[in-house]
């Protein structure tokens, strides 16, 4: 029984650990925010890009 409380336990610290990576590095988990989805289409080859500034 105690092994069993043990292992829930374990999984639910894995649970909100993965939850905080979410929150704070979503990076860390392959979670892409709408500014990196931006960025990375601005690098596709033959990609206009949205920035005036980008003289290139």
């Amino acid at each position: 029984m105690a092994a069993f409380i043990i292992v829930i336990s374990l999984m639910a610290l894995a649970v909100i650990a993965y939850f905080l990576l979410m929150i704070f590095y979503p990076e860390w988990v392959g979670i892409t925010g709408p500014e990196a989805k931006r960025t990375l289409d601005e690098h596709i080859e033959g990609s206009d890009s949205k920035d005036p500034k980008d003289l290139f």
